[in-house]
């Protein structure tokens, strides 16, 4: 891919309607051309006339919502829309990006979703996208960003490890402080590097604490306990990763 830095844009309805059809020639083998897309003047708007949105690689999603999250508040005043909503800036930045968001598989047509590329309008599936998602949690966290690593740390091409995507559809839990320190502190190496062994299934695993998260909820103003109270009330089975 290019280095070449490009000028912020966000795509149009017409452009938005094109990356949908050029999905379906990806997904059945046939020719397509992306790159044109980014700078074609019917299907975007300029948002910024200073080419600095440099395409590289991120090491996880952690580092591209870092990096999503400084390239959005530097242009935050440019973009004028809500980001958050901005279906057109997001699915600009997944077309940019898309040499290094390409599913990776066996078949040689493999194509993540539509949802993956471009922006849901439904709040539950923001988390899908493979860019605005790891950006909307480090937002989240921006005042303490160490905090959500152990929500992001799979690659940018993973996205659906237990933690960086089924935890987070639990929109309560991932934005509570609290609960996710308990997350970091029992399924984070002490390092940051990565998870520990068994997170994603067996006794004590993250889908065993979204149950047990579950169940307190009837008793306990659950967004209310503080980590150290949570810790206390977890069963023995996930003395393990203690």
């Amino acid at each position: 891919m290019s280095t070449k830095a490009l000028k912020l844009r966000r795509f149009n309805l017409l452009g938005l309607h094109e990356v949908e059809r050029q999905l379906v020639l990806s997904r059945t083998g046939q020719i397509t051309d992306f790159p044109s897309l980014l700078t074609n003047e019917h299907y975007t708007e300029v948002i910024s006339d200073s080419g600095d949105v440099h395409v590289t690689d991120f090491t996880n999603r952690w580092h591209a919502g870092k990096y999503m999250h400084d390239l959005i508040e530097r242009k935050r005043s440019q973009i004028g829309l809500d980001p958050e909503t901005d279906r057109g800036l997001w699915t600009w930045l997944a077309i940019a990006w898309r040499d290094y968001l390409r599913k990776r598989g066996s078949k040689p047509n493999a194509e993540w979703d539509d949802e993956r590329w471009l922006l849901s309008n439904r709040y539950n599936r923001y988390y899908k996208h493979l860019l605005a998602g790891p950006w909307l949690v480090y937002r989240r966290y921006s005042s303490n960003p160490e905090l959500c690593k152990v929500l992001l740390l799979p690659p940018i091409t993973s996205p659906g490890h237990e933690i960086s995507e089924h935890f987070l559809c639990k929109y309560e839990l991932a934005n509570s402080e609290e609960i996710v320190a308990v997350v970091s502190q029992l399924y984070m190496l002490a390092d940051g590097s990565g998870y520990k062994k068994g997170v994603s299934t067996g006794r004590g695993s993250i889908r065993r604490f979204m149950d047990f998260a579950g169940q307190i909820e009837l008793t306990y103003d659950l967004m209310s306990l503080k980590r150290e109270r949570i810790l206390e009330l977890l069963p023995t089975e996930f003395n393990r990763f203690r």
